[in-house]
């Protein structure tokens, strides 16, 4: 087995439980946390694998977790300067296992808020 990677599933809401029931039956994935329509895992094995499940909306590679980021301008700012440290190499070379990568990638930053915005 590989070292472990940490994923992160996108579900319908309420099937969270259900969809890491197969994804834990299928992979022999570490379960990390649930949160609203999310599963963050841990798994060690071929990345294909994961294409493969059933509920899951989509799947991603885990890169990192920003916060302390809130809704003003300032956060902007903060937000290039915790983005440009970032080893993103890992995440890319998953990605690598199971399509191919352009010789000048890019990538996307993706946001989720529950609750109340200004």
């Amino acid at each position: 087995m590989q070292s472990e990677q940490n994923y992160f599933a996108r579900v319908t809401a309420g099937l969270e439980r259900l969809v890491w029931q197969d994804i834990e039956r299928r992979c022999n994935a570490r379960l990390m946390s649930f949160g609203h329509r999310r599963i963050d895992f841990a798994y060690g094995g071929t990345p294909a694998t994961l294409l493969d499940l059933r509920g899951v909306d989509d799947i991603y590679v885990h890169a990192a977790r920003l916060t302390g980021l809130d809704h003003t301008r300032a956060s902007l700012a903060r937000l290039t300067e915790k983005i440009a440290p970032m080893e993103l190499l890992p995440a890319l070379e998953v990605c690598a296992a199971v399509r191919p990568i352009s010789t000048a990638p890019t990538y996307r930053v993706t946001a989720s808020h529950l609750g109340r915005r200004n």
